[in-house]
């Protein structure tokens, strides 16, 4: 059974004494599974499902439009595009209070969520924005992190390109690991396929840079050779830096001249360029040297031993 009812003798809104303003003429019906106010689209099914701005509700409380929360009569801020928040958290705005916004902006700039608080001044300021493909965090106003598509981090950077890029134009720095007891510790391990390569280590008094070297992970262990042949092939160099480098005289290897000697402590190769034609430049690391070093010094250290028997005997010939 449907009964039909006037609403034109209550108001359209409720004034800040809780008492009904006015009134507009309302209409609506009631049956045995809905309460239909016609205007506002009020809808209580039988199902328990509540409809505000939407005849057909599909959960508990379903609303099509915007929703707010505030603890009094006020007018709702906008931001510079003229729209304004899904939901809106406030707290005596139009007092110099403060306020916090649910923005959804599919239907504006890129799309997501976007998490603000308003100031009193109606200044917005950005706390967290989830975009389509990009995630943004901020801290006064201003972006300090963000999550790109692709799953690179970016902390003060806005364009990262590996998966954590720290920036920072002061001198402090970019990271810092700590350890807070007063014990040895690995600060960092290095892990290809779920196996150690490395790690870098502290003691009470110094760092450790170190690479796997257990003898269980290695076969075919012979003594190396030819030292000081190997050591007489390489070509230390002094040069300068360009001037993006710092522009300073150095002393070393020239990557792709080492390469020849020791390919496995240059990474690269010579001349080599990216998809966008960018310079992929070498770079080198001396410790693959250090075991090839200590065979020459052994050899060397050889002859110089036998040298010393050989003189030894000739003086002892014209004694």
């Amino acid at each position: 059974m449907t009964q039909a009812f006037n609403l034109s003798q209550l108001a359209n809104k409720v004034n800040t004494s809780g008492q009904l303003d006015g009134a507009t003429g309302l209409t609506g019906t009631i049956t045995s599974s809905a309460l239909n106010i016609t205007g506002n689209s009020y809808l209580a099914t039988s199902s328990g499902n509540v409809g505000i701005g939407n005849v057909g509700p599909l959960i508990k409380l379903h609303v099509s439009g915007r929703m707010g929360i505030t603890d009094n009569s006020q007018t709702v801020p906008t931001p510079d595009n003229g729209s304004v928040p899904v939901f809106l958290i406030s707290s005596n705005f139009s007092n110099g209070g403060g306020e916090t916004s649910l923005w959804n902006t599919v239907s504006a700039l890129t799309g997501g969520i976007r998490l603000q608080q308003v100031t009193g001044s109606g200044t917005y300021n950005d706390m967290v924005w989830f975009q389509k493909n990009l995630s943004l965090f901020y801290t006064s106003n201003t972006e300090r992190m963000r999550i790109t598509s692709g799953g690179f981090v970016g902390i003060n950077n806005t364009n990262p390109s590996w998966l954590l890029t720290a920036s920072n134009t002061g001198t402090s720095p970019r990271i810092a690991v700590e350890q807070t007891a007063d014990v040895s510790a690995d600060m960092i391990t290095f892990r290809r396929n779920g196996s150690e390569r490395g790690k870098i280590f502290i003691s009470d008094s110094a760092t450790v840079y170190q690479t796997s070297s257990d003898y269980r992970l290695k076969e075919n262990i012979t003594a190396l050779t030819n030292g000081l042949e190997t050591v007489a092939k390489l070509k230390p160099s002094s040069f300068t830096w360009v001037q993006e480098r710092g522009g300073k005289q150095d002393t070393g290897f020239i990557a792709h001249e080492l390469a020849e000697v020791f390919p496995n402590a240059v990474t690269s190769a010579k001349d080599a360029v990216d998809e966008e034609g960018n310079p992929v430049y070498q770079g080198i690391d001396t410790s693959f040297l250090v075991a090839t070093l200590t065979a020459a010094i052994q050899e060397q250290q050889t002859i110089i031993n036998d040298l010393k028997v050989r003189i030894k005997t000739l003086e002892s010939k014209y004694q």
